[in-house]
């Protein structure tokens, strides 16, 4: 396993492995474990009736969200809608009731949604398991929040580390993304040189810092 980070506080470990539905191209040989490690707990980490599993996918998503959104992450401080949290989940609660007390919720919809995009990879999950993750600028830090309690329960999922916040300095989070995104991205080049959607990925997560 690959390790960035430090796992008693905040990093990252994953590890490439045969895609085992023998998917190809670059997100197909992007199959592999991804960890996230919060104060010494893997909060990808769950259990299906009784057997415990680490989350496994196309780790390309992953990447890919981060040089999408790495730079709303480290910048965008002031949450759009006119409600107060202490951290991402209650903000996210809080704006649910505000939202349901419009007559016209389109537009203020449009706008929560489009932030939870930039601010959680839950939409970059494309089918699997991953825990939805909030990650979002607060006082100069970068806070990480999860809430799992009850998604997948159609499929017996139970999270280890079900719900979470932490704060997280910023220079770190930067400098941890980064590390992850530029090796596994070092791993695909291995047999995708100059492939343009790395490249591309590359130079935007680039531009972020």
């Amino acid at each position: 396993m690959k390790t960035f980070g430090d796992i008693g506080k905040f990093g990252i470990r994953y590890h490439l492995s045969p895609n085992p539905f023998n998917e190809v191209g670059i997100y197909g040989k992007s199959w592999g474990q991804f960890e996230l490690w919060v104060e010494g707990k893997d909060i990808c980490k769950y259990e299906i009736n009784g057997s415990i599993f680490s989350y496994q996918w196309n780790l390309l998503n992953i990447a890919e969200y981060f040089c999408i959104n790495l730079k709303y992450v480290i910048h965008e401080q002031t949450f759009p809608l006119p409600v107060s949290g202490n951290d991402a989940l209650e903000l996210v609660s809080n704006s649910h009731s505000y939202l349901n007390k419009l007559e016209n919720i389109y537009d203020a919809f449009e706008i929560f949604q489009d932030w939870e995009f930039r601010h959680s990879w839950f939409s970059s999950r494309a089918g699997s398991y991953l825990p939805n993750v909030y990650f979002r600028l607060k006082d100069e830090l970068v806070e990480v929040s999860w809430c799992n309690s009850n998604i997948y329960k159609k499929d017996s999922i139970q999270f280890l580390h079900s719900t979470g916040s932490v704060v997280i300095e910023k220079d770190s989070f930067i400098s941890l993304i980064n590390e992850f995104v530029n090796s596994l991205f070092d791993d695909l080049f291995i047999d995708f040189p100059n492939a343009p959607t790395l490249v591309e990925l590359k130079n935007e997560l680039s531009n972020s810092l």
